[in-house]
């Protein structure tokens, strides 16, 4: 089954990207680059990232990162404002020690299937 999830730009603009086999997904990661949020799906085979950036940014400032719960990706989409307001928001479902083990889990995955960027 196929989902959507909308990212934010650091204008505040909303780009939707289709999430494929959103069962298969193992971990749900977003980054905040200069405003932009980047989403980082974690298969068991393979990592897509997805970049709510369209106009390619000059400089890479990094805000924050944190794991989306699959089960909170409607919260997500539905939810009003910025990147920094739904870091806030959406940080607080894992704990830091949480974010650490699963990061290196996510690491070992990327290590060994490679990264694929639908915005290339």
């Amino acid at each position: 089954m196929d989902k959507e999830i909308k990212l934010t730009n650091y204008n505040d603009e909303i780009i939707t990207f289709k999430l494929p086999n959103f069962d298969e997904i193992k971990l749900i990661e977003i980054i905040i680059l200069s405003g932009d949020e980047l989403c980082r799906c974690i298969y068991p085979d393979k990592v897509i990232q997805y970049d709510s950036d369209t106009h390619f940014r000059y400089m890479n400032y990094y805000d924050g990162i944190y794991l989306l719960p699959k089960n909170k990706l409607d919260e997500f989409n539905s939810f009003i404002g910025s990147s920094y307001e739904k870091l806030e928001k959406f940080s607080k479902f894992y704990k830091t020690e949480q974010m650490r083990k699963n990061k290196k889990t996510a690491e070992q995955v990327e290590a060994s299937s490679g990264t694929t960027s639908p915005n290339l």
